[in-house]
């Protein structure tokens, strides 16, 4: 994964065991008591290696969301490239 400029945002300060992990795959569980995000690998045979769970608000999960949006939205128009959204799997 090439590396992104971050946008600005409060200052904050990272655990001395942050890093980043590879993420090609993620389940999410929406409940009254917030949101469940599971992020993780696709191994060959099919499986997912489930890597780091996040529980969130569903005001976080919105703000995710517009971040997403509105990040992915800018990429899109300063470099030029067309992103494909992918169909989704429910399972």
């Amino acid at each position: 994964m090439s590396n992104t400029e971050q946008m600005p945002t409060k200052k904050s300060l990272r655990s001395h065991d942050f890093k980043y992990i590879p993420c090609d795959a993620l389940n999410l569980a929406v409940s009254d008591n917030g949101i469940k995000l599971t992020l993780g690998v696709e191994e060959l045979d099919g499986s997912t290696y489930e890597m780091v769970g996040i529980h969130m608000t569903h005001k976080t999960a919105m703000l995710l969301k517009i971040a997403l949006t509105q990040g992915l939205d800018h990429y899109q128009t300063s470099s030029g490239i067309k992103l494909e959204e992918p169909e989704l799997k429910p399972e």
